[in-house]
């Protein structure tokens, strides 16, 4: 489960809590799951898209709709903590699981139990990735980054990868999404790709 806090300046209106669902609309019209009355919030203000990772998306509005205080347009990564602004409303967004998952990921970078991704050696197989590939490839992978590479190397999908390391989907995403960034890869079968080539994991 995670929450909104709906804030109007320091003051707290409401709270929104939410289960497992595809997105949550934002808006000035009443069918909203988070229904904003005042004219500055468009009708269809913005919505936040919970698969495959989440994500915020301003829908076209008047006013526009800011993240951590920065205006965005298209789906942009959504973390816990982070405070959605909708003219004078503001939206912080509270996900525990995301929080755990991103407090591991750090706990395993910081420790010893890393699998560092090394520059090609000699006689390895050479791969065509994104800007920065150098820097890139000196990041590494924690052992849950791990898991899910190899199991999304064998075909799974996010539901069931969850369902093997007994976590959440939302979960997965991020830990692919943070695969994708230290790969340098644009998607998940990219990321495979590079990793195979990298001698990470098996094809």
């Amino acid at each position: 489960m995670f929450k909104l806090e709906l804030y109007l300046e320091a003051r707290l209106l409401r709270e929104y809590f939410f289960e497992e669902k595809g997105e949550i609309t934002i808006g000035r019209r009443p069918t909203h799951d988070i229904h904003i009355e005042y004219m500055g919030v468009s009708g269809d203000h913005a919505r936040i898209s919970l698969a495959p990772s989440v994500a915020l998306e301003d829908l076209g509005s008047k006013n526009g709709t800011t993240l951590n205080e920065q205006p965005i347009g298209g789906p942009v990564p959504l973390k816990h903590g982070d405070v959605i602004g909708i003219t004078k409303y503001r939206l912080r967004f509270q996900d525990e699981e995301l929080r755990r998952a991103e407090e591991l990921a750090n706990e395993d970078q910081e420790g010893e139990s890393t699998w560092a991704i090394h520059p090609l050696r000699d006689g390895d197989q050479e791969f065509e990735g994104g800007e920065g590939d150098e820097e890139s490839l000196e990041m590494k992978l924690t052992p849950r980054e791990f898991e899910c590479l190899f199991w999304l190397s064998r075909g799974k999908t996010a539901l069931e990868i969850a369902d093997l390391l007994k976590i959440t989907k939302r979960t997965v995403a991020f830990h692919t999404d943070n695969i994708c960034i230290k790969l340098g890869a644009s998607n998940r079968t990219q990321a495979i790709t590079f990793a195979i080539a990298q001698n990470l994991i098996d094809p």
